[in-house]
């Protein structure tokens, strides 16, 4: 490890004004180092791009034959689609008045340690940033290559899978080196994507209409027609398809500290963005039932080719995978930007190890919490396998208990702080309705996917034991290690430009935005 000299402590030093940060005391051979806040460079245009961007992502092109799969006809889906849309309107509501009151980075992690603690978050931590962002984001740079590759090689082969892992991981370094950037260039790239994104939707519902304008509507005179007989477990099955499509509502209180008017936008963003979604995948269902039964709906692998397909002929169908892979992309980068700042949280709080909570001098970005995201995914990509059905309960069965923990949380910090300042309030029926809701989607899927449910299970319940095992016992790390661990610290910041974030409480109250930048004694 590279020696840090007096005279480079000094020049580092010199060139950054700052004022101390009371309460910090600890210091490394007495070198004071700077640290700064995330940027406030976000608007509500950023946001609603996040949320439909996510929204969008890669769920719009296989939900609805996962949705038609698993219900008896097209009405029991279009209310499957309707429910699922309202049911993320309703928790994102209660999880705002956990990001107004809080104001810290990290969503349901933040939200979950301060109502439970410290295991409850790190469960919450180990669910989402270790398992499902980047087992998601492996998903999106999959799905993206094979869309890309399939009109070219054979992806079933033993090249093409490797070929194709290959160029996911490039998908996922290109928006790694995205992220890098800035915040506010980020935003603008996701604005610009989700404008893409809704244009391709656009085009699918106007494809729709023009058919049914034309006559084409045969379909919806047999919208109630039964084909199979009704199973509950299928329609729990059915709506964790229909919420994998709009999942993502809540991710947007992961980024309280970069909006400029967090108290606002995360309302608007969500209503405005998830309202805008649930409309489109509405008017987008109808569309394909124009030229296509439920059954064709439902057995279809890529239902927007099959639909442009008779439309158009196969020479227009072509660019569908394209524009898929657009989506994906859009998507993959959004949960990129998401996923870094809980990872941030989580280091910040003393979860995770310390160097991740740390952002570039200049630019405001976690470099390291993206780098740390992007790694994961890569792993995730090579050793990814098994049905998209599948990965779909997996997933939704481990988010959805994190997000049922958090919004009970609502209640509990109602009776533990009932002096918490809160610029918004849901009615209380809100949170118990959605509580309930929360463990009806964990209950129901295991009467039809008890496996899948069972392993979900248990790959959230295994952070207890790592938290015991990993972070309680650095309280005994001997003093020579630390000394190290220290001295490699102050390396990592000196040498890439880094500073360690904080936040101030008293920015997200409303009071007057002071200098950008304290200074702290490296802990």
């Amino acid at each position: 490890m590279a020696r840090l000299n007096n005279t480079e402590s000094t020049a580092l030093l010199a060139s950054q004004t700052s004022e101390h940060l009371s309460g910090s005391r600890e210091s490394i051979n007495g070198v004071q180092l700077n640290v700064k806040e995330l940027a406030r460079s976000l608007g509500f245009w950023h946001a609603f791009a996040y949320v439909v961007g996510i929204l969008f992502g890669s769920g719009m092109y296989i939900s609805p034959s996962l949705v038609a799969r698993e219900t008896n006809n097209m009405a029991i889906a279009l209310v499957v689609w309707i429910v699922s849309g309202i049911i993320p309107i309703l928790g994102a509501m209660c999880l705002c008045e956990l990001a107004c009151a809080i104001g810290k980075a990290g969503g349901e992690y933040i939200f979950n340690k301060e109502a439970f603690g410290d295991i409850a978050a790190f469960v919450t931590l180990w669910t989402k940033a270790v398992i499902c962002f980047p087992a998601t984001i492996a998903v999106l740079g999959m799905a993206i290559s094979e869309y890309i590759l399939s009109p070219f090689i054979d992806i079933t082969a033993s090249n093409g899978v490797w070929i194709a892992k290959a160029v996911a991981v490039l998908f996922i370094v290109m928006s790694a080196i995205i992220n890098s950037l800035s915040p506010s260039f980020v935003g603008k790239t996701q604005i610009f994507f989700t404008a893409i994104q809704s244009l391709s939707v656009l085009f699918f519902i106007s494809l729709g209409i023009w058919k049914a304008s034309t006559g084409h509507t045969q379909n919806y005179v047999s919208i109630f027609d039964n084909s199979s007989k009704f199973e509950l477990g299928s329609l729990g099955i059915a709506f964790y398809n229909g919420l994998w499509a709009y999942d993502g509502w809540g991710y947007i209180c992961t980024i309280t500290e970069e909006l400029k008017n967090p108290k606002r936008d995360i309302r608007l963003a969500i209503l405005f963005g998830v309202g805008f979604v649930i409309l489109c995948y509405l008017l987008i269902n109808l569309a394909l039932l124009t030229v296509l039964t439920h059954e064709e709906i439902a057995s279809s692998l890529s239902v927007f080719t099959l639909f442009v397909t008779k439309i158009l002929g196969k020479n227009v169908a072509f660019f569908v995978p394209f524009a898929a892979a657009f989506s994906c992309f859009s998507a993959l980068n959004g949960i990129n930007f998401i996923s870094s700042r809980i990872v941030l949280s989580g280091s910040r709080e003393g979860h995770l190890p310390e160097p991740l909570s740390y952002i570039h001098m200049d630019r405001r970005t976690p470099i390291p919490a993206v780098l740390f995201q992007s790694t994961l995914s890569t792993i995730w990509i090579l050793v990814l396998g098994g049905g998209t059905q599948s990965l779909v309960i997996y997933y939704s069965f481990a988010i959805w208990f994190t997000y049922g923990l958090a919004i009970f949380g609502v209640i509990v910090l109602r009776v533990r702080q009932p002096d918490l300042p809160r610029p918004f309030k849901v009615w209380i029926i809100n949170p118990i309705f959605m509580t309930l809701v929360s463990l009806l989607l964990l209950a129901f899927p295991f009467l039809k996917r008890p496996v899948e449910c069972s392993l979900s299970m248990v790959f959230v319940l295994v952070a207890v034991p790592i938290y015991f095992l990993v972070v309680q016992e650095r309280n005994c790390t001997p003093d020579w290690l630390r000394s190290w661990k220290d001295k490699l610290y102050l390396c990592i910041l000196l040498r890439c430009n880094l500073v360690k974030c904080v936040f101030v409480a008293s920015k997200i109250q409303g009071a007057d935005f002071q200098k950008d930048t304290t200074s702290i004694e490296l802990n």
